[in-house]
């Protein structure tokens, strides 16, 4: 598990993050959609969703170390985008994820908001789960697909 340090009633304290849970995973996938909508309905946005849709154009050539490290900069760079257009939904959507209230995120120095997202990836391998989450559904859809 990875200890992020913060400050919590003016007092240190080292707090855990964890891999997440199916309950973390499920309201972190409606906090997304949240986000995509919003994403979608406001135009000044809408190069944000093809940045999404692009994310691993252009590393099929790539070793799968050079991969994943082309994965995480495009999620940090994303990750930046969305602070700078809706930083309450991420904010919140770093708080489902992480297990720490909001509240005490929004009250941090701006690095321990990093050291959180950090530790938020190094303890879920998104990538593995992004991967995982596709060949479970395209093997879903070729056994039951042609279910009407």
């Amino acid at each position: 598990m990875a200890k992020v340090l913060l400050m919590i009633n003016e007092s240190e304290e080292n707090v855990r993050i964890s891999r997440m849970k199916v309950k973390q995973l499920k309201k972190a996938l409606k906090k997304i959609q949240e986000v995509i909508s919003f994403v979608q309905a406001d135009e000044s946005t809408s190069d944000l969703m093809q940045y999404f849709m692009d994310m691993d154009k252009g590393t099929e050539n790539l070793d799968e170390e050079l991969k994943d490290k082309a994965f995480m900069e495009n999620i940090l760079g994303a990750l930046k985008v969305l602070f700078n257009k809706i930083p309450d939904e991420i904010t919140e959507l770093i708080a489902i994820v992480s297990g720490i209230e909001d509240e005490v995120i929004d009250e941090q120095e701006y690095d321990v908001l990093f050291d959180i997202v950090e530790a938020i990836i190094s303890e879920n391998d998104i990538r593995a789960m992004i991967d995982r989450a596709k060949s479970t559904f395209f093997t879903a859809r070729s056994k039951w697909g042609s279910i009407k």
